[in-house]
């Protein structure tokens, strides 16, 4: 019984080490990512740049738009305030990086704009999954 008991403590151990290790290296890998990638310094750099980047994915309808605050985020575009784009890329402040762009337009590649994720452990395992594919594809061009 007592075997059975330092396993146990073992496998919570690791599984600890382990939950901290992975949002600390996904963080760090994407301020890496952003420190040394190209900046973006106005709305038409913004356009060059996803014109460009949504080649590479092969997906189309993207509207970008340059902000102000730091912020790097997509979402599918509500159907009622559809013109000819199906998404938007909000990119500005620290987080105007090119890195972020792709890291962005890769959500949308792999149709993560499109799933809402449920507030349960299973959804915080999925968003982690999603996160990590965009932040490699967005590091390193890595689609997975």
């Amino acid at each position: 019984m007592n075997d059975i008991a330092q396993v146990l403590k073992n496998g919570a151990e690791y599984i600890f080490i382990a939950g901290i290790s992975y949002p600390v290296f996904l963080v760090s890998l994407n301020r890496l990512s952003v420190l040394f990638s190209d900046k973006i310094n106005s709305q038409e750099n913004l356009d060059k740049i996803i014109d460009q980047e949504v080649n590479k994915l092969g997906i189309k309808k993207v509207r970008g738009i340059f902000v102000n605050n730091s912020i790097g985020s997509a979402k599918k575009i509500d159907e009622q305030a559809k013109e000819e784009y199906e998404y938007e890329l909000q990119i500005g402040g620290g987080l105007a990086k090119r890195s972020v762009v792709r890291h962005e337009l890769y959500h949308i590649y792999r149709g993560h704009c499109e799933i809402n994720v449920k507030n349960n452990f299973a959804g915080l395992l999925e968003y982690l999954v999603r996160e990590t594919q965009a932040s490699a594809y967005g590091c390193f061009g890595l689609k997975i």
